[in-house]
C-alpha cells in the first residue's frame, strides 16, 4: 500500500525512511514516499505537502496522505490564525503530531 509523507525537513524524512526500513524488514506491503518541505509554520509545511503531492502524476495510487507536524508551532500558529488540521483535512491529508520528549 503507497503511503506519500509531507515533513518539515530532515529529521522527519530521516525518520520516514526509518519505517521504510521497518516496513522492508518485517516484509509489511507498504511503499512510504517522503516530500521533505522547507519548515517555518505548519500551515507552509502543508502547502508544501500539498505542492509536492500535485506534482506527481502517481498521485492516485497513495492510499493515505499523512503530513508530520511539529505541536511546538501549534500555539504560535493559531495566534495568527493559521488551522493546519482544516487546511489538511481539506486537501485529503491525515496530521500525525509529533510528540517532544
Amino acid at each position: 500500500m503507497p503511503i506519500f509523507f509531507g515533513v518539515e525537513g530532515k529529521s522527519e524524512q530521516a525518520f520516514v525512511a526509518f519505517l521504510h526500513r521497518l516496513c522492508d524488514e518485517n516484509k509489511r506491503n507498504l511503499t512510504l514516499d517522503c516530500a521533505k518541505g522547507s519548515g517555518g509554520s505548519t500551515m507552509m509545511v502543508v502547502h508544501e505537502a500539498k505542492r509536492a503531492l500535485m506534482k506527481r502524476s502517481d498521485r492516485s495510487q497513495f492510499k493515505e496522505r499523512l503530513i508530520l507536524l511539529d505541536r511546538d508551532r501549534v500555539a504560535e500558529d493559531q495566534k495568527a490564525g493559521f488551522n493546519a488540521r482544516a487546511t489538511a483535512s481539506k486537501a485529503g491529508f491525515t496530521i500525525i503530531w509529533e510528540l517532544l520528549i
